[in-house]
């Protein structure tokens, strides 16, 4: 599959990473967001479904077929396609990443894009999901090994447990019912989040801040504003963070215009004095007496190194072994990408490939084709 581009300039785009993330870039359509719609994947079939900009990577490797799903075979992808990579977030000046942890493509894909937006001083802000809890032990190790390198990368990581998504449904929800209200809830974090990123104040925020939550919440009375946003602030994906000491928080509230004064009121007294709050009023009348709010609450880089135990250093990333049918070969860039703060992993063991190997591993990568 070729490399399909958009013709129209955009500033910012949204990137859909893997499968979930290209399911997720379809909804986006009826929102008509200012933004570039991108679909990066390893399964050309799913890449052919979606009206995004289409980005396939490590096509010589997987052959279009997806990663097994395998995080370290989805990392070799975007190893494998780094230059096209590289290109693609130069376009633009603020990126958001959507994907789905412990699959192969978002977990493997999503923290070298994340190390590429860095180096090339983009903003980039990563809203990524865990897997629900019938998936799996071995799936929920692999998103929260991918979660740990994507938010030492980002200027945001927004981290949406799909557990507690689902636990604000009935319980007799379809499983479909409840992949779509994911869709949704995701949705409406992006669009807040491009909401505020045009606010001055959004940039010095975003530069203190890296770890958030997001809830949803409604109301439906006299006093809808205000029910609204506390429920979503204490919502179960975000209860945590209020309780132990938010320290910035953005809220966008959909009410009618008789509400406002309501939500600057509640605004006053629901979070800490010492927090940076920011928030957006849509008003609509035809809402009446009922009211939606979505909060992202966020605490600093600072602060979460202070309550988990500090990340042991590794000076240089080593593409791991990539499986594929008849035994493993060893491809990558020899190590292109270094940092000093991410945590060591299996591959991160291995031995740097001998200068030669990689110069004849190259010629057979997406932007140097045999």
């Amino acid at each position: 599959m070729k490399l399909v581009e958009d013709t129209n300039i955009k500033t910012t785009a949204i990137f859909g990473i893997g499968d979930a993330g290209t399911t997720f870039i379809e909804k986006l359509i009826p929102y008509q967001l200012d933004v570039a719609r991108v679909a990066i994947n390893t399964d050309e079939a799913s890449l052919a479904k979606t009206t995004a900009i289409r980005v396939p990577i490590g096509t010589s490797l997987l052959h279009g077929k997806g990663t097994m799903a395998k995080a370290d075979n989805g990392r070799s992808a975007a190893l494998h396609s780094v230059g096209r990579l590289q290109k693609l977030v130069a376009r633009y000046d603020t990126i958001y990443m959507v994907s789905g942890m412990g699959g192969g493509t978002g977990s493997g894909a999503t923290p070298v894009i994340a190390q590429i937006a860095k180096r090339q001083k983009k903003r980039c802000i990563a809203v990524i999901t865990e897997p629900f809890l019938f998936e799996g032990k071995r799936r929920r190790e692999q998103a929260h090994l991918a979660i740990d390198e994507i938010y030492q990368e980002v200027d945001m990581c927004v981290v949406c447990p799909q557990q507690n998504l689902i636990s604000e449904l009935p319980e007799n929800t379809s499983l479909k019912s409840s992949f779509g209200y994911v869709d949704t809830r995701l949705t409406e974090i992006v669009r807040t989040l491009v909401d505020f990123q045009h606010k001055e104040a959004f940039t010095g925020l975003i530069q203190n801040v890296m770890y958030a939550r997001a809830g949803k919440g409604t109301g439906e009375d006299e006093h809808c504003a205000r029910d609204a946003i506390c429920r979503a602030a204490y919502a179960e994906s975000t209860d945590f963070m209020m309780n132990d000491g938010v320290e910035a928080a953005l809220v966008h509230v959909t009410a009618s215009s008789s509400q406002e004064q309501s939500v600057a009121r509640c605004l006053a007294t629901i979070f800490p004095k010492t927090a940076h709050v920011l928030y957006h009023f849509v008003a609509d009348d035809n809402m009446g007496q009922r009211a939606e709010a979505t909060v992202v609450v966020a605490i600093s880089k600072k602060t979460l190194e202070k309550r988990t135990p500090v990340v042991p250093q590794a000076k240089e990333i080593v593409p791991p072994k990539l499986t594929v049918a008849g035994g493993s070969r060893h491809h990558g860039t020899g190590g292109i990408f270094t940092t000093d703060r991410l945590e060591p992993r299996p591959w991160m063991t291995q031995k740097p490939t001998p200068k030669g190997e990689v110069q004849k591993q190259q010629e057979g990568t997406d932007e140097h084709p045999k």
